[in-house]
């Protein structure tokens, strides 16, 4: 045997020995508990300010909602990229669209941190164009971020409407 040839001396010096040269691993800080109560109630707090800023037609407010660097896919739209870039969709599409209502009912909420969050959902909105009045039935993805002055902002969107109704 091994054991009976170096004897038990030599074999625990060479362990020892390899234990002291194994690369050091550096002691990390633990990470924060996530507090997904708290991300939870600050995303019913955005798409709050979200609805209210859509009905209201304030640019300003819709525009404080959104990352600098979102993207948004929403179909029958080109795709946006940038806060500024959304600027521009929104004040043309403001001038004919009178935005009445807005709901949105997440379906799932998933917590990745205590500065990102995933949701999916569906919404309605209301409106009127052209003296004519709609609701829209849709489906969204989303991925909410806390932005260095700690507002929630959306940084990606993905929407898009299943169902159009005529309202009478």
């Amino acid at each position: 045997m091994l054991a009976r040839r170096l004897g038990i001396g030599t074999i625990l010096t060479f362990a020892l020995a390899g234990g002291a040269c194994a690369p050091q691993v550096a002691e990390q800080a633990a990470a924060p508990a996530v507090d997904s109560a708290g991300v939870k109630a600050a995303l019913s707090d955005l798409w709050s300010r979200y609805a209210m800023a859509d009905t209201a037609g304030d640019v300003a407010a819709l525009l404080d909602t959104v990352s600098d660097s979102v993207q948004l896919d929403i179909r029958g739209f080109p795709r946006v990229m940038g806060r500024e870039a959304w600027r521009g969709g929104l004040e043309g599409v403001l001038k004919e669209v009178d935005y009445t209502s807005m709901d949105i009912a997440p379906e799932r909420t998933t917590v990745s941190s205590n500065e990102l969050v995933y949701e999916y959902g569906a919404f309605r909105e209301g409106y009127t164009t052209k003296g004519k009045k709609f609701l829209d039935h849709g489906r969204y993805a989303s991925a909410v971020r806390k932005d260095a002055d700690g507002k929630w902002r959306i940084a990606y969107l993905m929407a898009f409407v299943d169902s159009t109704a005529t309202v009478k």
